[in-house]
This record gives C-alpha cells, sequence and structure tokens, in this order.
C-alpha cells in the first residue's frame, strides 16, 4: 500500500504520466476512434476525465500514516 502511494509521487510516473497523455491526445492516435458518430467526443471525454483523475491523485498528499521504518530514517538523519 505505501509502496503504491510513493510511487504515483515519484518523478518518473510523472514523466510516465506526461508522455502517455501527449500519446493519448496525438491526433493520429485519435482518428482511430472517428469511425463512430460521436466516437472522437467519447473518447476525449473519458481520456480527459483519466488525465484529472491522475492530476488529483499527483496533487493530493498521502492521509495514510508513514510507516515506523519511515520515520526512524527521518529521525536518524537529523
Amino acid at each position: 500500500m505505501f509502496k503504491s502511494i510513493n510511487l504515483i509521487h515519484a518523478m518518473e510516473f510523472r514523466l510516465l504520466f506526461f508522455f502517455a497523455v501527449l500519446v493519448l491526445l496525438n491526433w493520429p492516435f485519435m482518428t482511430v476512434f472517428t469511425d463512430k458518430p460521436g466516437g472522437a467526443f467519447t473518447y476525449l471525454f473519458f481520456v480527459w476525465a483519466v488525465i484529472i483523475l491522475f492530476l488529483i491523485l499527483l496533487t493530493r498528499k498521502s492521509t495514510i500514516p508513514e510507516t515506523p521504518e519511515a520515520l526512524a530514517d527521518k529521525n536518524d538523519g537529523k
């Protein structure tokens, strides 16, 4: 549980998220969903919703208390 929260706040995850959004909103990739009427709108809406949810996770601080090992490491560094 603690590792997944720390993964979201890692710089590598932010870079991966940036490039994933870049690919998902790239025009050649979006043309796959234009076959059906309203397909592009639906695709953009869901991609936009996922982007917003991930941005909320990235900016939200964890409410879960730190592990005792992490607290001990912080106190040892002072």
